[in-house]
């Protein structure tokens, strides 16, 4: 074999081995399904404002909602939404959907406290 068959052999081996790592990483997307990451509010956090921003980043998805609302991610897959809290214990949960149906859910606990606000006085 010469030199230049074996560096033309040895390329092929490299551009299929590299063929196979590519089609794997791309296949992994389509086994694990839609994937959530909340980065805001932290789960368990206490908070003392009326509203807060969900924020967090989505991985291979057809459709993601919040509590049941449709909203939209970046190209980059970045959601942020903006939410009113209730008094007390609140459950935040995100949706998200493949085109192939399945579905992951995430949710993030908060509990929400009264702010010190001024009491109207009665006169």
């Amino acid at each position: 074999m010469t030199y230049y068959q074996t560096c033309k052999t040895g390329l092929l081996a490299l551009a299929g081995a590299l063929f196979v790592l590519y089609a794997g990483y791309q296949i992994l997307g389509v086994v694990h399904g839609p994937r959530i990451s909340i980065v805001a509010p932290v789960h368990g956090s206490v908070q003392n404002e009326d509203h807060i921003t969900l924020t967090g980043v989505s991985t291979d998805i057809a459709s993601i909602s919040v509590n049941g609302h449709q909203i939209f991610t970046d190209q980059s897959g970045t959601f942020s939404e903006k939410l009113l809290l209730l008094d007390g214990y609140n459950v935040i949960e995100v949706r998200a959907t493949d085109k192939f149906k399945r579905t992951t859910v995430a949710h993030v606990e908060v509990v929400h406290t009264e702010s010190s606000r001024p009491l109207a006085q009665a006169h």
